[in-house]
């Protein structure tokens, strides 16, 4: 992005910053920066990334807070993020199970939308009274394709039990989860 002093005289930038999913970053050869004092009828630079947290589309707003009188100017974005790995099922319900007893497992399906990287699974953790086993979902996950672990439900206690499965990437980023519920009898 370039911005401009259209004025007759200097202005100093204050800031640049940026919302949600979108970060703003000083760069190029003239890169806008806090304190720059940018002369009439110059230009300076700065990148907008974008690191999508979840599918669909995402508006943000980058602002330029500077000592104009017309601050902060303000630049919307969009970008649609993808998620590289979705999991499915959602969210799971074990129904009612008997105190000290183990359910029949249920499946998740973990797919790498990816069209040509492989994706690294680096955990898959549980809480409350739920027990996982890895299944295929162990090392790299192929571009395009496909593994599933299971999950079983092991009431300690009686009532509602909430938990939840997150599966981590070596890339970074949020662990997704599947929500699950139970209840103990």
């Amino acid at each position: 992005m370039t911005v401009t002093n259209s004025s007759a005289s200097s202005v100093t930038i204050n800031s640049i910053s940026a919302s949600g999913d979108y970060s703003a970053v000083a760069s190029g050869t003239a890169p806008c920066s806090k304190g720059l004092a940018l002369a009439a009828t110059h230009t300076c630079t700065f990148s907008v990334t974008f690191k999508p947290s979840v599918n669909g589309t995402i508006p943000g707003a980058v602002w330029i807070a500077d000592s104009s009188a017309q601050s902060p100017q303000v630049l919307t974005v969009t970008g649609k993020g993808v998620v590289s790995v979705s999991l499915s099922p959602s969210s799971l319900n074990f129904g009612t199970v008997s105190k000290n007893t183990v359910s029949a497992a249920k499946t998740v399906t973990v797919t790498n939308n990816n069209q040509s990287t492989a994706v690294t699974i680096t955990g898959i953790a549980v809480s409350g009274d739920y027990k996982v086993a890895a299944g295929t979902c162990t090392g790299s996950i192929a571009a395009k394709s496909k593994c599933t672990f299971s999950v079983s439900f092991a009431p300690l206690a009686t009532g509602l039990i909430n938990g939840v499965v997150s599966v981590s990437y070596a890339s970074g980023g949020r662990p997704q989860v599947v929500n699950l519920s139970g209840t103990g009898q």
